[in-house]
């Protein structure tokens, strides 16, 4: 043939013998080694790409390196003739890469590439600090449409804008705010503080020489008290700051204040009510009926006692007077205990039975005459 088409398959290099002859039979001769380099494909990269707001994304898959590239524009690309470059632009761009196979200006291919970044979430949170309560509100906000989630050390806490943690100690939040495109960001939120939380007893009651033992428990592993007693001058000097005051013992009732503070400036103040009872108390009493027959009013005759409790017999409930009068409901025999109100070794509870009933009383008289006379008479 004059001028054959050849349809070559690959890249290669080969050899090409031209022969020709004249109608007089002479030939002449040329070889010639001829390269194909085909050209690039057709669509190599995706149309669109994804580029959360500050973050980057290399192109996959990558160029063939046999060819070269040329992208534009040459902002938010971090090479412009690679085959796989990494983009990372402030906003939504469309890049544009001619592909052009070595050794011929002719094998050209133009593509086009959309990096979309969507809007920045703009997450805000709000209301770390220190606080002395047993909660705290912490809210966050995003400028877009997003699913917060709260983190603590151990994981996922809450979902939600508005979050009510408890307090105890120090705790570090990570908030991760994430929108409809899986882009996200993440912010820190840091509370402390939290109710004092402690027990010490209501009431504590000895006989003199025996030891009243004051403790407080600390029920928040996070918290790191100090103590103040009062009043003082009752404490051994220099006890009245520890959990464990040391109490000087005397006979009588009183309340002692202990105000509590942790490590945040956080405080309580609990009081306990003290008593230490003689042991020679001696418990007694002397009851009298009034004349309706249903009333009797007790003296209390103890020596060395406080603090009464009266139990009537009759079911009605205790009754804490030192000298009561009580009315009976109904006659008969009762059995009326007195005791005090301190359970201690040393005092021993008083009874005695109390009759009531109807009062027998008969009303009668007689009369003599002394002095009689017409007129009067003298009885």
């Amino acid at each position: 043939l004059e001028n054959p088409t050849l349809t070559i398959n690959g890249n290669q290099t080969f050899s090409v013998l031209l022969t020709i002859t004249t109608t007089d039979g002479c030939t002449a001769s040329a070889t010639q080694d001829v390269t194909i380099n085909l050209g690039p494909p057709n669509d190599q990269f995706p149309d669109l790409y994804l580029v959360c707001p500050g973050d980057s994304v290399q192109i996959m898959p990558a160029g063939d390196p046999a060819f070269t590239y040329s992208w534009s524009p040459s902002t938010g690309i971090n090479d412009t003739s690679s085959p796989q470059p990494f983009f990372n632009p402030t906003e939504t761009t469309t890049y544009t890469v001619t592909i052009t196979a070595p050794g011929t200006d002719d094998c050209v291919v133009v593509e086009t590439v959309e990096v979309f970044v969507p809007p920045v979430i703009g997450l805000v949170v709000a209301g770390g600090g220190t606080f002395c309560t047993a909660t705290t509100t912490l809210t966050a906000t995003a400028a877009v449409p997003a699913t917060i989630n709260w983190f603590d050390a151990n994981g996922l806490v809450f979902t939600g804008e508005t979050f009510t943690p408890p307090l105890s100690g120090t705790t570090t939040y990570t908030v991760i705010a994430s929108d409809t495109n899986g882009c996200s960001e993440t912010a820190e939120v840091t509370v402390s503080g939290g109710l004092v939380d402690i027990q010490v007893p209501d009431t504590l009651a000895v006989c003199l020489g025996e030891e009243i033992l004051l403790s407080v428990t600390n029920l928040d592993p996070n918290d790191d008290l100090t103590y103040l007693w009062s009043p003082a001058a009752v404490f051994v000097p220099g006890t009245e700051t520890s959990a464990t005051p040391d109490y000087i013992e005397t006979i009588g009732q009183q309340d002692v204040s202990v105000v509590v503070t942790n490590q945040f400036g956080c405080t309580t103040t609990e009081t306990v009510h003290l008593a230490v009872v003689d042991p020679a108390i001696d418990l007694s009493f002397t009851s009298m009926i009034d004349c309706n027959g249903g009333t009797v009013s007790f003296t209390n005759t103890s020596t060395a006692a406080f603090g009464y409790v009266w139990d009537f017999g009759d079911g009605t409930g205790p009754n804490f007077a030192e000298n009561p009068v009580h009315t009976y409901a109904n006659s008969g025999t009762y059995t009326v205990t007195l005791d005090i109100i301190y359970d201690v070794s040393c005092a021993e509870a008083f009874s005695m039975e109390v009759m009531v009933e109807e009062p027998q009383i008969f009303a009668g008289f007689i009369y003599d005459i002394t002095e009689c006379s017409a007129d009067a008479a003298v009885i």
